[in-house]
Parts: C-alpha cells; sequence; structure tokens
C-alpha cells in the first residue's frame, strides 16, 4: 500500500504525446513511437507480433500493420501488477481480425481455461462471437466470454470440447470470420492405466518356450509398461502401441526360449500413469512331464464311501470330477450302465489348465444302478475314475389270505426290508392304533434277490380260527421307509349265510332284468297310432267293420310329436243343389218352422229319438257346432214332407249320400231316409303312450 501511495502510474506518450485514452485507432503504415514514463524503472509488455525497434521503455514502429494490433502495458520492473496499458487498433478494411498463419492448434488440459486471440482491427465491428468451423452453434453447455481487445475465452475446458472453431463478428451488416483455431482438449487422469492378462495360470513342461502377454491402457500416451519376475532366464520383453479415439494402449510381451523348473513363481505386468500404477499377475507352472489327474467330488448328502455311492430311489444324484491336465484335454466323457436319457445331464468346464467334468441323474431309478466311468486323456495320457452307485428302494407290499387262518405278505425292496404283522377286532384300515405291538405268533419268512437288486421278502402267518370279524395288517420296513397292507378275516357261519342270500339276490335281479327286456321288446312292437273305422247306419242297416281285417304297415305311421290337429268338420254328399251342409244350414230355420207347424201327426216317418236340444260336441279335431231353441219333439207328420224334399233332391243324383264327422261321444241319431244315404264317423287316437 505505501509502494502504491508513494508512487504515480506510469505515463505513455504516442508519438510525444500523454495519452489520456484506453485505445487508439491509425491506419496501416503509420509510424508509432511509444515512450513509458514513470517513478521508477520500467518496461513494455505485449503481445502484438509486429516488427518492431523495442528498448527498455521505449517502442519503435515504423510502419503499422494489423499485427500491430494489441495491447501495450507499461510495467514497473519492480512491480508487475502495477502498470498503465493502451489498446491499438490498426484499422485494415480487408482484415477485420489480425491475420495468422495458418490453424492455431491449442493442447489444452480439462478444466483449463483456452484464449482464443481473435483480435478485430476495428473497435465498430459488433457480435463478437464463437462458432464452429462449419459455422454450427458451440457445444451445448460451453461458457465462453468475447473481448474485441482480446479475443473469446473458453471456460472450464471438457474433452468433448475439442474441435475446430473460429471468431464471428459484424461490421456494416456483413458477417466476418476469423481463421480457425483448433483446441484439444485431454482427459485429466483420475485413475491408474487397466492392465490385462491373457490367463492368470500357466503351465509349461521343462524346456518349452513361454510368452506372456500383457495389455495396459490409457487416455493418453504418459504412461509406462514393465514386467516384474524372479527369473535369471534369457527374458526379453517387446512393446506395441496403438491409438483410437478413446485413448492409447501399449502391448508388451515378455518372452523365455526354454523355461525351467526354477523359473516356476509369479510374473506382473505394471503400469504407471500420473494417477498411480496398476498390477495384473500371473502364476507359472513348470513341470517336468505331462499329465492328467482325476479328484471325483461328491456331495456330502449322499451316502458314499469313497467313490462307492449310495442313493435313495427318486433322488437326483450329481458326480463330478475335478480334472487337472497338460497339455489341454482332447476327449473326455463318461460310461455308464444304461443309455444317455433325459434324466442325464453331462457338463465340462475348463478353467486354465483345469476342468470340472459331471454327471446328474434326476430322480435316479433302480434300473439305473451300477458302475459310471468319467475318462479324460490329452496328446500323451489317458485317465479314468469310477463311482459305485447302488438304490435304496422303498418297500412294496402285497397281503394275500390262503384262507381263513393263513394269510401271506410279499414284500420287495432295498435294503431287505423287515415284516411285522399286527392283528385287531373288527374292519379297520390299519391296527397301529393305540400303539399297538405286533404279533408274536409264529411267522415263516424267506428272501431272494431280484434281477434289479431290491430284495424280496415272503412272511406267512397262520391265526387261531375266530367266530367274529378281525383285520390282519402286514408292514414292511427298510432305511427308505414303510408300506403296508390290510385283509379282513370274516366269521365262517356269516360266509354261509351270505353266500346263498347273494345268490339269490343275483338270480332274482337276473329274472327282473329279463322281465323288463321282454316287456320293453313288447312294447316296442305295439303301432303308436291306430285308425278305427265304424259305419254308424246305411239305407238298409247297421253294420261295423274289424279294424283289425284291415291292411297295416308300420312304417307309414306318422309321427306324434309332428303331428299337428286343427278344428275340422267335414261333410261329403252328393246332391241336385248343391252343397248339402250349407243347404241345410241356410234353410234349418225354415225346415224346422215348417215341422213345428204341422199338426195332426198320423204318421212319423222321422223321430227324434234325442230329447235334448240338438248338439255337436267338440270332438278330437277340434270340431263342433249347435242348435238352440229346438223342440223337445217333432211332429212325425210334418218330417214326411221333410223326408219327401229331400228324397227329390237326392233322387236326382245317382247316390245322394254323404259322410259326418263327429264326435264318437255323441248319441247315435236316425236321419232323412234317402237312396243310400250314410253317415261315417271317422275318429283317431293312440293306442299306446299318452292315450
Amino acid at each position: 500500500m505505501d509502494f502504491i501511495a508513494d508512487r504515480r502510474p506510469p505515463v505513455i506518450r504516442l508519438n510525444s504525446q500523454v495519452l489520456q485514452v484506453p485505445e487508439v485507432v491509425v491506419a496501416p503504415g503509420t509510424r508509432l513511437v511509444m515512450s513509458c514514463d514513470g517513478d521508477g524503472s520500467t518496461h513494455w509488455v505485449t503481445s502484438a507480433a509486429c516488427p518492431r525497434n523495442q528498448r527498455r521503455s521505449l517502442i519503435e514502429i515504423s510502419r503499422a500493420t494489423v499485427k500491430c494490433t494489441g495491447t501495450y502495458m507499461c510495467v514497473f520492473d519492480s512491480r508487475k501488477d502495477f502498470f498503465t496499458s493502451v489498446h491499438v487498433y490498426v484499422n485494415d478494411p480487408n482484415n477485420l481480425f489480425v491475420p495468422m498463419r495458418g490453424t492455431v492448434r491449442l493442447d489444452k488440459k480439462e478444466g483449463e481455461n483456452c484464449l482464443l486471440e481473435c483480435l478485430l482491427t476495428d473497435p465498430s465491428a459488433t457480435d463478437l462471437s464463437l462458432l464452429m468451423k462449419n459455422g454450427t452453434s458451440p457445444p451445448p453447455g460451453m461458457n465462453y466470454t468475447a473481448d474485441p481487445r482480446k479475443g473469446v475465452l473458453i471456460r472450464n475446458l471438457q474433452p468433448s470440447y475439442s474441435a475446430d472453431y473460429v471468431c464471428s463478428a459484424q461490421i456494416g451488416g456483413v458477417e466476418k470470420r476469423s481463421q480457425p483455431f483448433s483446441v484439444e482438449v485431454s482427459q485429466n487422469i483420475h485413475v491408474p492405466p487397466a492392465v490385462s492378462l491373457e490367463t492368470r495360470e500357466h503351465v509349461r513342461a521343462a524346456g518349452e518356450q513361454l510368452k506372456l502377454a500383457c495389455a495396459a491402457r490409457n487416455p493418453n500416451i504418459r504412461f509406462t509398461v514393465k514386467w516384474k519376475h524372479q527369473s535369471n532366464n534369457n527374458v526379453t520383453t517387446e512393446q506395441k502401441i496403438s491409438r483410437d479415439n478413446n485413448g492409447v494402449t501399449i502391448h508388451n510381451t515378455l518372452t523365455i526360449p526354454a523355461v525351467k523348473v526354477s523359473d516356476t513363481g509369479n510374473f506382473t505386468c505394471q503400469s504407471i500413469n500420473e494417477a498411480g500404477n496398476t498390477n495384473s499377475t500371473t502364476f507359472l507352472r513348470v513341470v517336468e512331464r505331462y499329465y492328467v489327474r482325476l479328484s471325483p467330488q461328491l456331495p456330502s448328502t449322499l451316502i458314499r464311501n469313497g467313490t462307492t455311492v449310495t442313493a435313495k430311489e427318486e433322488e437326483d444324484v450329481e458326480l463330478k470330477v475335478l480334472v487337472d491336465a497338460y497339455p489341454q484335454i482332447q476327449q473326455s466323457g463318461w460310461t455308464t450302465p444304461v443309455s444317455h436319457n433325459i434324466s442325464m445331464q453331462e457338463s465340462f468346464l475348463q478353467h486354465y489348465n483345469k476342468y470340472e467334468a459331471g454327471l446328474l441323474l434326476r430322480r435316479i431309478k433302480v434300473k439305473e444302478r451300477g458302475q459310471y466311468t468319467f475318462y479324460a486323456s490329452n496328446s500323451h495320457v489317458i485317465s479314468s475314475v469310477t463311482f459305485s452307485i447302488s438304490i435304496y428302494k422303498k418297500p412294496s407290499t402285497v397281503l394275500r389270505k390262503e384262507n381263513s387262518t393263513t394269510f401271506t405278505c410279499t414284500s420287495s425292496g432295498y435294503p431287505a426290508p423287515t415284516v411285522c404283522w399286527y392283528q385287531c377286532s373288527g374292519i379297520r384300515t390299519t391296527c397301529r392304533e393305540n400303539d399297538t405291538e405286533p404279533l408274536s405268533a409264529q411267522v415263516e419268512e424267506t428272501s431272494e434277490e431280484g434281477e434289479e437288486g431290491s430284495v424280496t421278502v415272503k412272511s406267512v402267518l397262520t391265526l387261531e380260527h375266530t367266530n367274529h370279524a378281525v383285520t390282519v395288517e402286514c408292514v414292511a420296513l427298510n432305511l427308505v421307509g414303510e408300506a403296508h397292507d390290510t385283509v379282513v378275516s370274516e366269521a365262517s357261519y356269516w360266509s354261509a349265510m351270505f353266500i346263498p342270500i347273494l345268490i339269490g339276490i343275483a338270480s332274482l335281479a337276473s329274472l327282473l332284468l329279463l322281465l323288463l327286456i321282454i316287456t320293453l321288446y313288447k312294447y316296442k312292437q305295439k303301432p303308436r297310432y291306430e285308425i278305427r273305422w265304424k259305419i254308424i247306419e246305411t239305407s238298409d242297416g247297421t253294420s261295423f267293420i274289424d279294424p283289425t281285417q284291415l291292411p297295416y304297415n308300420k312304417n307309414l305311421e306318422f309321427p306324434r310329436d309332428k303331428l299337428k290337429l286343427g278344428p275340422v268338420l267335414m261333410i261329403t254328399e252328393y246332391c241336385c243343389h248343391g252343397d248339402l251342409q250349407n243347404f241345410l244350414r241356410n234353410k234349418a230355420e225354415t225346415i224346422l218352422n215348417l215341422v213345428m207347424s204341422m199338426q195332426d201327426i198320423q204318421k212319423s216317418d222321422y223321430k227324434n229319438v234325442y230329447t235334448k236340444r240338438i248338439s255337436v260336441i267338440r270332438s278330437d279335431s277340434g270340431v263342433s257346432s249347435s242348435y238352440s231353441n229346438i223342440s223337445q219333439e217333432v211332429m212325425s207328420t210334418r218330417s214326411f214332407q221333410v223326408s219327401t224334399c229331400l228324397s227329390s233332391c237326392l233322387s236326382k243324383q245317382r247316390g245322394c249320400g254323404g259322410a259326418v264327422v263327429r264326435n264318437k261321444q255323441e248319441p247315435q241319431r236316425k236321419h232323412f231316409s234317402g237312396k243310400a244315404a250314410a253317415t261315417t264317423e271317422i275318429s283317431t287316437g293312440q293306442t299306446g303312450r299318452g292315450r
């Protein structure tokens, strides 16, 4: 503070005149003489690259050019941060920016700032900015400031900013661009290089050649790779460098022409950069001869004795073998007592010079017991290992009653099952309730070995005769599980009584079934529908026709479920007056009045034998008609005239007759006499089911 208070800032004179402004504009070719005076020794500091004659406090430029554009500072020798400056613009209409030779390359580190010295030669230019060389905007997130006296300053560089840039400004409404700047931003090294080896273990026979390859990678070339080992043999290394967009890789290969047993040990590849170092180690094992070593591996859940295995039926069994071999295995496989199927699954995994072979037997069966052998070989040695598998089988039990007192229990399984007998009164599913003790009766047992390795045991139990029902149970047990079966022994007199009753019931049921079949057969033979014909009255008397004498064909039957009957009244006649039915209906009132008005009945040709009112009741066909207000009795004398009228009508026809359809329940009536006059009654009905 005392130094600044005691001294004044330096004074700059341009062409013998003290400058009072921070910048000046001169034309190209102008002679410039700048001096610096102050209370102490001073000197000039400038970045301008123009030809000049410079002494400590004096700068002389005979002919100014655009390259003389820049800031000139007059600085005290004893205090470099205490100075006075002036910025000189050499205004060249042909060059808005100070020209440079070719592309300017700027190598920066991540996080640094970068100044692009694109200085303007005309202070009146506007809109100074930064663009990519191809004219697009800078990368997103880039932070920069533009100063016409200094150029463009990019702050906090990132590796993604590496590109070519130009400065842009407007002069008189026209855009001008500077020469390009190539900015290369190298990534900061925060972690050591990455190192990798081909394998973690190597095996060589004595006298063979060894080559170990190491690859180290770093974002830039500023890192090294070397080997560390204890071998005193003739060791050489070879290094190659490769580049890509993501960094630099160094491949370093160590070679020993002929290894010795003493070379056995660790070989370490080490890579170092500014952030630290990384090591990767491989182990070399030198052997005197080639080999194949097999080590069987069995799970602890199995019952095993060396390579002998005992498993339970339906259990999964996995056999494993660890293989250590040099040179590499060329052939390997399993030999099994049965052909491979879907329940067998092989595996073979390699880990450097070691291998793991496996055979998984899913839900093993008794037939799959036997010897399983794994073999492996290389170009010099062959080796094998054999597993012997036995299968424990759960017992199966069948109990048979030989007679009322003798029972035979047959059980098979492995190991040989033990048979126990139980007896209880009544009919039960088991006799082992309430901790019942096994029978101590005399038992005969025999055993034999089956083809599949299971043992069959036969046990015979003899009991005393009993008069009540008892349940006998046979239980077979071994290490795998148990099985049981029961039979019921009934009393003998119950059997003697029950068998005749059963035979009688069966005979009766058979007889009833036979009768039912015959009845159904006969029922099927009857026709479902029949037609009954009856001639009620003719001119010469009444006669009937036996319907059994009529021809009948069952195939011509019409199905009842498809038959639809409606109200039908049909009268067929032969009359000179036309339709007899309509004629009688139209003349009914006249005829009745005529008959009722007649007196002195002398002779009755017609008599209404039905004393009530004449009516036709609805028949099966639905036809009905009724006449009311008819006299209880018709005079016979008048009926003669009616009969004469009808006779005259009928006589004009060859046969004047008719058929009337009516309900068969209606009482039979006499009709007017006429030539061959007749009435026919037709009725239908179902003689079978539903009538």
